[in-house]
């Protein structure tokens, strides 16, 4: 069995048990476990858990206890900052006690036994820093699994249960409001995670009706339509392509209204890699290369912020959803894109382009940098030096075009 495993057993059958003495024995297999082995080779996620439980105990033994246990997971960690939300948890009475332990006792306990499958490894201490990094691995394994484990939610079981079917015909924006914050809340915790469509799931009606209350005149309206328009293309994904390619156009337009932009940008980050990938967005007709031209979109705040999104779609590549690769042609692409518009007569919008090419050319991906620089050598080493300047100094010296 893997350490988690021995250590969710202990957890749920030994500290969880209405037994004080199985509750007790249980405590302190942990605390020896964490003194004789070290910190660094425990599920130290799991560990701060369980000091939780025992310092919420009943038995003042299993208090003690647990509190040894969480004193040397801030010995171990470096300082007690790292596990602020437990100390928070705290009594006050209880955090002296803490305080007393770490002032008596500074640094980790020496280990004095080594797991078997570490026999064949040289023996090195890890610093706090090693085991930080380790605890905030571990966090994100365990929130990654209890992600994957919980259900997804019908939208259509419970919007019946809310005010939503009633109050968005009403007339005042008060009352609309308050329907699609009903719908927002139907969608549970973040990340949203919703059925996917089937026979008796139709996602189409309420994109639809959506998209009807983008026209509201309220802004507040039209922000709360944007909000659930991005729970639903991240909570179902890349099957509402169909139903949301065509509000492309319709989102970037959008932020031409101060009071919406940031509203439209959240919506479409949401649909960036969730349904959207980056072939999506540059498609000639009816997407970000449209909403650029300047013959096209007068207002220089739609090309502006449309850019400022792509940015963000760079940066933000390939870290969640299944549609945000960004591969060595979609790079090509952009940079062309990007390219062509450091030409624009909006100096804001220039600016928005060369940060997509900068953007680009701090990519880990040695091949979008090296396409972008491709891109970029041509298109404005002779046509426009300056702009290739500023780019150069913009990028820094590690990323950067070479000259």
């Amino acid at each position: 069995a893997t350490i988690e495993t021995i250590f969710e057993l202990i957890q749920d059958n030994g500290l969880k048990s209405r037994k004080p003495k199985a509750v007790l024995f249980s405590a302190k297999l942990i605390l020896k476990a964490v003194e004789s082995f070290g910190v660094a080779v425990l599920p130290i996620s799991k560990l701060t858990t369980q000091s939780e439980i025992l310092i919420a105990h009943s038995n003042a033994q299993a208090r003690e206890v647990g509190m040894k246990i969480l004193a040397e997971l801030c010995r171990a960690l470096g300082s007690k900052s790292p596990l602020q939300s437990s100390i928070d948890k705290l009594k006050p009475s209880q955090i002296s006690q803490l305080d007393s332990l770490l002032k008596s006792q500074p640094s980790a306990t020496r280990i004095t036994r080594r797991l078997r499958c570490k026999m064949g490894e040289p023996e090195s201490a890890q610093s706090p820093e090693e085991t930080l990094a380790a605890l905030k691995m571990s966090q994100a394994e365990d929130e990654a699994k209890r992600q994957a484990a919980r259900p997804a939610i019908d939208l259509f079981r419970v919007l019946p249960k809310t005010c939503y079917r009633e109050k968005i015909k009403l007339d005042k924006w008060s009352e609309k409001v308050a329907a699609l914050n009903a719908l927002i809340d139907a969608g549970g915790e973040q990340p949203y995670k919703l059925v996917a469509p089937s026979g008796s799931v139709d996602y189409a009606p309420l994109i639809r009706e959506l998209r009807q209350v983008l026209g509201h005149t309220h802004f507040a309206v039209c922000s709360k339509a944007l909000a659930a328009l991005g729970m639903l293309a991240e909570g179902v994904g890349a099957q509402l392509f169909s139903n949301l390619r065509p509000l492309l156009t319709t989102l970037l337009a959008l932020f031409k209204d101060k009071k919406v932009c940031n509203a439209a940008g959240s919506s479409l980050d949401k649909m960036f890699a969730n349904v959207f990938s980056f072939e999506h967005l540059l498609e000639a007709n009816d997407s970000i290369p449209s909403s650029l031209d300047e013959k096209k979109q007068k207002n220089a705040l739609v090309r502006k912020s449309a850019l400022e999104y792509l940015a963000r779609c760079v940066k933000s590549n390939g870290t969640y959803g299944t549609r945000g690769q960004l591969r060595s042609r979609d790079a090509e692409e952009l940079a062309k894109l990007s390219c062509q518009k450091l030409n624009d007569s909006d100096a804001s919008t220039r600016k928005a382009a060369n940060g997509v090419l900068v953007a680009l050319l701090s990519s880990n991906d040695s091949q979008v940098v090296e396409a972008t620089k491709g891109v970029t050598e041509s298109s404005l080493k002779t046509s426009n030096p300056r702009a290739y300047k500023s780019l150069q100094l913009a990028s820094g010296s590690a990323n950067g075009i070479s000259s």
